[in-house]
């Protein structure tokens, strides 16, 4: 199990890399488009396609049969691993190339509010709360905390059906 996991983990990871790194040197830096956000989820999912290949892999070595629960936690170990990919390379953009990038998406938050019509007490609130998440950003234990919020769900998702879809149980001989 752990060469299955170690290496799908690590292709998924390097997909996540590639992605990240593309978006964030490209013309694809406007925070406030939701086509950064589709192209960011769009690599999560293509990373994540390797969770579904390790368990099928996992399976064939085991005589074509996997429970739900040990697909699961192929599933899992295989997104915790190309997770942390995701995570460590934000936390290196973000800190060393992007240093800025937590006021400029305040910024953005902050214009994208006024122009759907908050009202000056609702923008109060929101750059009060934002500022209390600038103070947060600023220790990289809550920089990887919110990076790993970001993509575990996607990652369990998927995580969770491919345990449903590829689960199998032994064939059971006469």
């Amino acid at each position: 199990m752990k060469k299955t996991v170690l290496k799908n983990g690590i292709i998924g990871g390097l997909l996540l890399t590639l992605f990240m790194v593309v978006t964030f040197n490209t013309n694809i830096r406007d925070l406030s488009t939701p086509a950064k956000m589709a192209i960011g989820y769009l690599g999560m999912l293509v990373a994540f396609i390797f969770i579904f290949v390790g368990v099928r892999q996992y399976r064939e070595q085991n005589d074509g049969a996997i429970s739900f629960g040990k697909a699961f936690q192929v599933g899992f170990l295989i997104m915790l691993i190309a997770s942390t990919f995701y995570v460590a390379t934000w936390m290196i953009e973000q800190h060393f190339f992007i240093p800025e990038y937590f006021e400029k998406f305040t910024e953005s938050y902050l214009t994208e509010l006024q122009q759907g019509g908050a009202s000056p007490t609702e923008l109060e609130a929101a750059r009060s709360e934002m500022a209390h998440y600038a103070e947060l950003y600023k220790n990289p234990i809550y920089v990887a905390l919110f990076t790993y919020m970001e993509i575990l769900p996607v990652g369990l998702i998927m995580s969770l059906l491919a345990a449903a879809i590829l689960r199998k149980k032994p064939v059971v001989a006469l």
